[in-house]
């Protein structure tokens, strides 16, 4: 992706963190989206299908980039020097994207929108989470397995949740805190 349809991509973001503070989703449109954005709608339609597409987005574009294979040093947090699979960093990247993003998705959460942000949500946390479930269950061997996947992904779900709408703890603090909870003795 050139650094032009970044920015629009960008610009397509804000105009919904924009709009949502202002009305509720359902009530968004797209032409609401292309005005605030400033984006053409060929512009739009290039990268989006439809607002939804766009909330979707926003929860893929944070995975997508945490569990890339070829990070870059960012302004505000460097991860490029992580292993690949180092989970404690993964955890640790995806609260500080979500700090950074923390305007946007405390107004989704917020919003009508909340259920479908969380179904996306769960869809892309559900590797991560099952990538703790090995250690997680030399720890609480008695826990059925069902039960524990299931639990490790509720939290981290609603931790990242907490993590916009509180700022009572650093990403460090957020994945210090499912470690000890499910992998650490």
């Amino acid at each position: 992706m050139n650094r032009k349809e970044e920015k629009s991509i960008h610009a397509i973001h804000d105009a919904l963190q924009t709009l949502i503070k202002q009305k509720d989703y359902a009530d968004i449109t797209i032409s609401d989206l292309i005005r605030t954005s400033g984006v053409s709608r060929s512009t739009f339609y290039a990268h989006f299908k439809s607002k939804d597409d766009v909330l979707q987005n926003v929860c893929h574009a944070i995975f997508h980039h945490v569990f890339s294979a070829s990070l870059k040093p960012e302004a505000h947090h460097d991860f490029s020097h992580s292993l690949a699979f180092d989970y404690e960093h993964m955890l640790t990247h995806l609260f500080c994207h979500f700090q950074e993003e923390k305007e946007l998705i405390a107004a989704i959460l917020s919003s009508s929108a909340s259920h479908e942000f969380d179904a996306s949500l769960r869809g892309e946390a559900r590797p991560l989470a099952m990538a703790l479930l090995p250690a997680a269950e030399k720890k609480h061997q008695n826990v059925p397995e069902e039960v524990l996947s299931s639990a490790i992904l509720g939290t981290l779900v609603e931790s990242l949740h907490a993590s916009v709408t509180t700022s009572k703890q650093t990403p460090e603090e957020w994945t210090e805190g499912i470690l000890n909870l499910f992998t650490r003795s």
